[in-house]
């Protein structure tokens, strides 16, 4: 539904905040993920075809709302949880959340672009410390079929995640 408020600039943000209510709402129902990779060409990553998709487990998190200043670390290493910031627009990332050696952050957008905040990037790999590099994963959440690309980031973030693309259908797993 977010996607027919996103042709009006006025409402742009409103389809913003209806996207992530309606992905945070999904997402923790669903029994696995398919990702798409990225790839780096020139200065976007951007979605890599010529890869298969990587099939995730979610094992039914639960939702759980964190303040960083509350919450430590430590607090949000839990797997069964679908951690979501209290600041509604949080720096780079949604919500984060474990399965099994993994730990997955979550952008949605339903633009064409996202940038990536190095300050958020940092957060991030905080909240997701016990787990290795290659087992970090920067997912964004974008309407089926939606073009997306984002600037590249520093040499540094792509050695600390791997990027993806999760592509949902207004509000339903595609």
């Amino acid at each position: 539904m977010s996607c027919l408020f996103v042709t009006v600039p006025q409402t742009s943000s409103l389809a913003g905040c209806l996207w992530g209510q309606q992905c945070h709402l999904d997402i923790p129902s669903l029994p696995h993920i398919n990702l798409i990779p990225m790839m780096a060409k020139k200065n976007k990553l951007i979605p890599d075809t010529t890869k298969g998709h990587e099939r995730v487990m979610i094992g039914m998190p639960i939702p759980k709302v964190y303040t960083p200043q509350i919450h430590t670390v430590e607090s949000t290493l839990k797997p069964t949880k679908y951690w979501i910031p209290i600041n509604p627009n949080n720096t780079t990332f949604d919500a984060f959340f474990r399965s099994g050696p993994k730990g997955i952050g979550l952008q949605m957008t339903h633009r064409i672009d996202h940038s990536l905040a190095p300050k958020g990037l940092d957060e991030l790999k905080k909240r997701l410390s016990t787990t290795k590099a290659e087992d970090r994963y920067f997912v964004f959440i974008i309407p089926q079929g939606q073009v997306f690309s984002c600037p590249k980031p520093l040499k540094k973030w792509l050695s600390e995640f791997s990027f993806f693309i999760l592509e949902m259908e207004c509000g339903k797993y595609c």
